[in-house]
């Protein structure tokens, strides 16, 4: 298709959180972005098509600046393992326990 473009939609980073607005929020800005770059005099089947394509990839931009925005909490667990450990040596922990809550607070968002 002649008007497909490198299509580049830069996600402001407040948008690139976990919460439902903000995901609202960019991909109403995305649709809008793709409805511009439609030009005038596009036949309407055309302009549907590139539209659904821009779309298809901002989705995945916003679904990537998401997945990127989310706490890495293997990384926190070890932190806080390390920490605990360095305050006390002889100190207990439940690796599993501490991971399953750090995942089901990510995915609460």
């Amino acid at each position: 298709m002649k008007y497909l473009a490198l299509l580049l939609f830069f996600i402001p980073s407040a948008y690139a959180d976990n919460h439902a607005d903000s995901t609202d929020e960019s991909l109403l800005q995305a649709k809008e972005y793709c409805h511009s770059m439609v030009q005038d005099g596009t036949p309407s089947d055309e302009a549907t098509e590139f539209v659904n394509q821009c779309m298809a990839e901002q989705r995945s931009y916003i679904e990537e600046a998401r997945e990127a925005s989310q706490p890495d909490c293997y990384q926190q667990v070890d932190d806080a393992i390390q920490e605990k450990l360095d305050n006390d040596p002889n100190s207990s922990y439940e690796y599993d326990q501490l991971l399953d809550n750090c995942l089901n607070e990510t995915n609460l968002d």
